[in-house]
């Protein structure tokens, strides 16, 4: 996937993401490319379409969290989310699962190193 294509996809969703975001998006697919990744996050991937964003919020996701990425579970689905910006650094970046945030970054620089170190590990 391509930037060029996730923002088409995000103005067509009217989904707002921060400039973090589209500075690394080649970053990040790069990655989600790898073996290591696909080990890591097996069934990842990136919302695509205004049904995965209606599932999410039919699935509790709040509307102050904008997903860029979900991983099917076997019990449910976790949504890899913006918040919205709440300080210097910008948009924290969370795990929303059944019905709660599970985890959380300070800013997508963070998460992004989080993914890369996940994805060499496995």
């Amino acid at each position: 996937m391509l930037a060029s294509d996730f923002s088409k996809i995000a103005d067509s969703l009217r989904l707002k993401y921060p400039p973090a975001f589209w500075l690394a998006f080649n970053d990040l697919v790069e990655i989600s490319q790898t073996v290591g990744f696909q080990r890591f996050f097996p069934k990842a991937r990136f919302i695509r379409s205004l049904s995965d964003v209606q599932m999410a919020h039919e699935d509790g996701l709040p509307g102050n969290l904008t997903p860029f990425l979900l991983e099917e579970q076997p019990k449910h689905k976790d949504y890899y989310c913006f918040t919205e910006a709440v300080s210097d650094s910008g948009n924290a970046v969370v795990i929303f699962a059944s019905h709660a945030i599970v985890a959380e970054w300070s800013d997508f620089a963070t998460f992004l190193l989080w993914v890369k170190q996940q994805s060499a590990q496995s």
